[in-house]
């Protein structure tokens, strides 16, 4: 079996492969070369003619060209290539760029390469075995070669793969595929790539979550499927950071001025919050309300019909300080209707 080099010769090549040098042994480097050395030769690179040349067997050669290759340096190959003055970089198309790379370029390691990995990394096994516990399933090879390539072709911890496989397993998914196209995008599409990333990623979808649950309460929605619009609405309004008790507010609004709660109108005045600045509820009773297309007449909380100008509001009121005088002149009136009983009788 031939193996060649990725691009050789060409920016992206020198990249990645300055990149795993750190963690590149020597025997590594030397096969690197041996490898580069054929192919820009035109000679056979196969792991027993390399073994031939370095000295060594075969299956040592096999180990290395498994690290390079999940460094995406080394990938398998037909006959060897040509002089490296027939080889041209290519241009940096959507195809090419290493952000845009398919899930089907994640490589899928045989056995002797998940082995040379798990040997490089002590924690993969153990990872994989909790994997498997947190799923209720035994692997297939290719999707253990799969979680291999999450850690070494993506560099994404062991901590970070246990975490994907426990959220994906909380929302029903127990597919080793599922979880580890999931990480794949969340890593190169998302750039959710450590492991404090993607806990504060599993966070927000938890609250949005939540949230979407009490509006589909609060909408009378149930379990019945979102309209797109009430979808617009809602990823809208959580994407302008309100929580639900802000969006809650804004429902009364709407309610109190229009009768209805009527998504329109309170998509306007959560966006008119959202300009000012504000996205909690101490916040958001500060600026006044928008005054109603079906009622434009002048009320205490609505701001007046020029723009940019509005109306004094109650939010500046005692509410502590009414109720206290409100129950003092409740008694006073029960004193007095006592007092006028008394006299009567």
């Amino acid at each position: 079996m031939n193996f060649q080099l990725i691009n050789f010769h060409t920016n992206q090549w020198l990249a990645k492969t300055t990149a795993s040098m750190p963690q590149a042994s020597d025997f590594d480097l030397r096969v690197l070369l041996t490898l580069a050395a054929a192919q820009a030769k035109g000679e056979e690179a196969s792991t027993a003619a390399m073994g031939i040349a370095l000295g060594v067997s075969p299956s040592a050669v096999e180990l290395s060209i498994a690290f390079w290759r999940g460094a995406g340096v080394v990938q398998m190959g037909g006959s060897p290539t040509a002089s490296a003055a027939s080889v041209t970089e290519p241009a940096p198309t959507a195809e090419t760029s290493p952000v845009a790379e398919s899930f089907s370029s994640l490589p899928i390691y045989n056995g002797t390469e998940v082995e040379a990995y798990m040997a490089r990394n002590s924690d993969l096994r153990p990872c994989i075995d909790q994997c498997q516990r947190i799923t209720g399933k035994i692997f297939t090879h290719t999707e253990v070669a799969k979680i291999v390539a999450l850690a070494e072709h993506l560099s994404l911890s062991c901590e970070y793969i246990l975490l994907l496989f426990s959220h994906c397993a909380n929302q029903g998914k127990l597919s080793a595929s599922y979880a580890v196209k999931a990480g794949y995008g969340l890593a190169t599409e998302d750039g959710i790539g450590t492991y404090e990333a993607l806990e504060e990623h599993i966070e927000k979808l938890e609250q949005q979550k939540e949230t979407e649950g009490r509006l589909r309460t609060l909408f009378g929605a149930g379990g019945r499927k979102l309209t797109p619009t009430e979808k617009k609405y809602f990823e809208a309004w959580q994407g302008w950071g309100f929580d639900f008790a802000a969006i809650e507010e804004a429902y009364n609004i709407a309610v109190d001025n229009i009768g209805e709660p009527k998504k329109s109108y309170m998509n306007k005045v959560l966006e008119n919050w959202h300009k000012e600045g504000f996205t909690a509820p101490p916040e958001v009773d500060k600026p006044a309300k928008p005054a109603s297309p079906e009622n434009k007449s002048s009320a205490t909380t609505r701001p007046n019909s020029r723009k940019g100008s509005r109306a004094p509001t109650i939010s500046s009121f005692d509410t502590d300080e009414f109720f206290r005088i409100a129950l003092e002149a409740g008694k006073k009136k029960a004193e007095n209707i006592r007092g006028n009983n008394d006299k009567q009788q």
